[in-house]
């Protein structure tokens, strides 16, 4: 019987991991394929014009940051919009609210520490230590987003807690 309980369990966390990627996937993926895309542009696009490694990691990091968030912003907006629709409430001012609310919630202080610190120091020294710009600023993108989405993951696992010691 010892046997099977644990065949269970691991089937059950499995299948739990499993469908946390997949929900990760199907929340992130675009924005971080978007945002990706505009690290590089803007960072290459800077250094070219500007030679500056440390501006350009800036711009890298401002590119990442609106290419990953426009995606998202755009998801949550629709699924509100739907939401309500069902509800038959507008989408005005107040939803408008809630949304950036709930945005400041899961992404906020992540963001501070990420934004102005460790996505632009990974996007200047990725670069310089692999010895290839576009490259270097992936890497330094995903060095960014593994320190990203460590807190993020963290302040979304205590507002489902929350959420269901209220319900």
């Amino acid at each position: 019987m010892k046997a099977r309980e644990k065949l269970i369990r691991r089937l059950t966390f499995k299948r739990r991991i499993k469908n946390r990627l997949r929900a990760w996937g199907k929340r992130f993926f675009w924005a971080e394929v978007c945002g990706a895309l505009l690290a590089v542009v803007a960072s290459y696009t800077t250094i070219y014009f500007l030679h500056n490694a440390i501006v350009a990691a800036y711009a890298g990091a401002v590119g990442d940051t609106l290419g990953f968030y426009t995606p998202i912003i755009i998801q949550d907006a629709r699924a509100m919009r739907k939401e309500l629709r069902l509800k038959n409430k507008r989408f005005g001012f107040a939803a408008v609210l809630h949304l950036i609310k709930n945005m400041l919630l899961e992404f906020g202080p992540a963001e501070i520490i990420d934004s102005a610190i460790l996505r632009p120091l990974f996007m200047y020294y990725f670069p310089i230590l692999l010895h290839n710009y576009p490259i270097g600023i992936l890497a330094g993108k995903l060095a960014g987003d593994v320190a990203f989405y460590i807190p993020v993951t963290v302040s979304n696992r205590l507002r489902a807690i929350l959420k269901r010691s209220r319900a």
